[in-house]
């Protein structure tokens, strides 16, 4: 599983791609300050590893993907699509357990439980 500091950064990296220039440099600076929120949930003889990434196309963009064993990417979530999220999926013998990151700020979007959710739909729990 990945550990907080790689999280942040990549929460930030997307979160700079959200809001690119000069201009936002603030918001990115008050954005790394933010609380990170994690969610986690393990699904049980369930799809596999390709069903999943088919499942999952168009649900966010791929970071990093070890076949067979994890895939980690960025999905857009929160207010407006705003607010980005890292999903890591792991792949056991009998399960996947799929953890959920995201920043939050003064209003709880609850963005980390939202993609968390969102995905568990895409793969039928």
């Amino acid at each position: 599983m990945m550990r907080e500091p790689e999280v942040k950064a990549l929460l930030e990296q997307a979160f700079e791609a959200l809001f690119p220039g000069f201009l936002m440099s603030l918001s990115r600076k008050q954005y790394a300050k933010l609380r990170i929120e994690r969610e986690q949930y393990t699904a049980r003889d369930t799809c596999g590893y390709d069903e999943a990434l088919l499942m999952l196309s168009g649900c966010g963009t791929v970071i990093t993907n070890v076949s067979n064993q994890r895939i980690v990417l960025f999905i857009e979530s929160g207010a407006a699509q705003r607010n980005p999220a890292v999903a890591e999926l792991e792949f056991f013998d009998h399960s996947i357990t799929i953890t959920t990151w995201a920043k939050e700020g003064l209003i709880d979007q609850k963005t980390a439980h939202r993609a968390l959710q969102g995905i568990r739909v895409l793969l039928g729990h």
